[in-house]
Order: structure tokens, then C-alpha cells, then sequence
């Protein structure tokens, strides 16, 4: 579904990817951990386009490397962004109308997050960090993607909400069976959303067991 050939890109003069390789196929999952800096965020902006690249980006046999994010959304691709990703001045649920004008659409959003059905009316911009989190992805979500993009859903959350958060977008999974590219900090939720783990380091990435067995991951995060 997803093939990634020697990619590069960074901002500015610095290279942030380096000839990075990767493939995701049809329903499968994988979780890309690394620290703050190391490039997980710019991989998702790479697919959607939203910085500049060189190499090979394939969706569903199709380039992507100069289309307009629009188009890579219509093609079946949603970003769930870390930062923004909704419309602090409209309501909860005209943010979702935006993305699933279809009234089924966002009853199914509410199904899967609860806590945004109880406060449909209420602006976004006084969601708490969990809710804005959920009202993110569930619009991400009603846009019926084969493929989501999930930067950092778990960032600034309390464990037990992060746990709820991971284990939603399993169920959701598991009934659409869209394919998921998730980047975190650490691996500690990637057991819920299930696939393979990678190491994102040096702009490059490593399945997780390798860079544990030959120390990488010890001095990415502990510098030993």
C-alpha cells in the first residue's frame, strides 16, 4: 500500500531524513518511537507532502511526491496531527460536520469517544488536551482513510487516558481495517495498537529489536 524509497527532506539547510526505506502494506500497523528531534513528525508531513522531498513515495501504486495534501487526502490518506488539526472557534460538532457532512458518519465518531458526544455544542477551543486529542483523530477517522497518520496521540496525557485513547482507535481498526502509521515517544502503547515497531534514529529507521540488541536505543535515550 505504502512504499517508501531513499527518501530525504528537512528544513532549511538541514537534512532532517536521509535515504529512508520503509513499507506498509494493506491493514497492517506500525509504530515508529524515537525522541523529541528525531525526525518521526517530518516522515508524516513527507507522506502528506507538506515538506519537500526527494525520492520515492508511492500510495496504492500511485506517486505522491508533488501533489497537493488535498489530493493525497482524496487518494485515502488522513493525518492526525500532534498540533492543531481542528477549528478552536467552531463546536465540536461542526468540526466534525466538516470533515463527515454524512449525519451516520459522526454518530459513529461519537460511538468510538463518548466524552465528545456529551459535549458536541461546546467550543473546541475548551476541550481539555484529551478531548482535543479524540476530536482530532475522530476527524481524521470519519473521513473512512485506508491509511491514518497519527503523530504523538499520546503526548501530554495522562497513562489511563492514553491507554483509552489507543485502545478506541484499535476498535476502530478493527472494524474498518485501515492501515496505521503512528509515531511515538516511547513503545509503551504500541502493544495495544499492534504491528511492528521501529526505531526512528539519524533520519533513518530499524525494527526495534535490532537497535535494542545492538544498544541503539540505550544511546539514543540514555546517551550510553
Amino acid at each position: 500500500m505504502l512504499s517508501i524509497k531513499s527518501l530525504s527532506t528537512g528544513y532549511g539547510g538541514a537534512r532532517v531524513l536521509r535515504g529512508l526505506d520503509f513499507a506498509l502494506g494493506a491493514g497492517e500497523c506500525a509504530i515508529v518511537v524515537g525522541p523529541n528531534g528525531a525526525g518521526k513528525t517530518t516522515l508524516l508531513r513527507a507522506v502528506m507532502q507538506l515538506v519537500r522531498t526527494q525520492g520515492e513515495i508511492v500510495f496504492d501504486g500511485a506517486a505522491l511526491r508533488g501533489l497537493a495534501p488535498e489530493e493525497i487526502a482524496r487518494a485515502g490518506i488522513a493525518l492526525a496531527p500532534q498540533d492543531g488539526g481542528f477549528f478552536p472557534q467552531m463546536s465540536v460538532e461542526d468540526n466534525l460536520r466538516v470533515a463527515a457532512p454524512r449525519a451516520q458518519a459522526r454518530a459513529r465518531a461519537y460511538a468510538f469517544f463518548p466524552a465528545l458526544a456529551e459535549r458536541r455544542s461546546q467550543l473546541a477551543a475548551l476541550l481539555s488536551g484529551g478531548e482535543r486529542r479524540m476530536l482530532v483523530i475522530a476527524r481524521a477517522l470519519a473521513l473512512a482513510p485506508r491509511l491514518l497518520l497519527l503523530d504523538e496521540a499520546s503526548a501530554g496525557l495522562a497513562p489511563r487516558l492514553a491507554h483509552d485513547l489507543f485502545a478506541r482507535i484499535a476498535d476502530w481498526r478493527a472494524q474498518d481495517g485501515f492501515a496505521l502509521l503512528a509515531v511515538e515517544q516511547g513503545p509503551g502503547l504500541a502493544a495495544l495498537a499492534g504491528g511492528r515497531v521501529y526505531l526512528m534514529a539519524n533520519g533513518r529507521l530499524a525494527p526495534l529489536a535490532q537497535a535494542t540488541d545492538d544498544g541503539a536505543l540505550a544511546r539514543l535515550y540514555f546517551g550510553v
